[in-house]
């Protein structure tokens, strides 16, 4: 009886939702947004009778607009991630003989890493993608909308350390 190894484990498990230079742009970014932001509304409602409820409604909305679309981009960010990893990872897997694959396997490593990988380690990485159950498709899961729901929320609490690490 043969068993078919399962596809590796999700990276993703162990990875922050966004690492510290996503964090600080984030951060930068929502500022200059909302900075932009209320002095346009300070010009157009210059004769407005209650400046102060005016510029607080306008740079919470921006920051809750900022949230949703860092959520959302989160989503499709992973999952074009998953997607390209997926389309490397058959490319491999159904390559039409090992030399093809191996070749296709190199071509998909960062240049750092290729020169790093021998033809030997490549074809124990090769078999094992021959070997190895893949999606068909990329999918989100549970822990992805969590993270996007995180995402949303840290505009109004700034984390140092991911939610997901342990």
């Amino acid at each position: 009886m043969s068993t078919v190894p399962a596809a590796p484990e999700d990276p993703e498990k162990s990875e922050p939702v966004l690492d510290t230079v996503e964090r600080v742009s984030e951060m930068c970014f929502g500022l200059f947004m909302a900075l932009t932001f209320v002095g346009a509304v300070s010009i157009a409602t210059a004769d407005d009778p209650n400046p102060a409820r005016t510029m607080f409604a306008a740079a919470l909305g921006c920051n809750l607009a900022w949230g949703l679309v860092d959520a959302v981009m989160y989503l499709v960010r992973t999952l074009t991630v998953r997607g390209k990893r997926i389309t490397a990872a058959l490319a491999v897997k159904n390559a039409a003989d090992p030399a093809t694959g191996r070749r296709a396997l190199a071509e998909s490593l960062p240049p750092t890493a290729r020169s790093l990988v021998g033809d030997s380690e490549l074809e124990a990485i090769r078999a094992r993608l021959a070997a190895a159950a893949l999606p068909a498709r990329p999918r989100l899961n549970g822990r992805d909308y969590v993270g996007s729901v995180a995402i949303f929320s840290s505009w109004w609490r700034p984390r140092s350390r991911s939610p997901f690490r342990s």
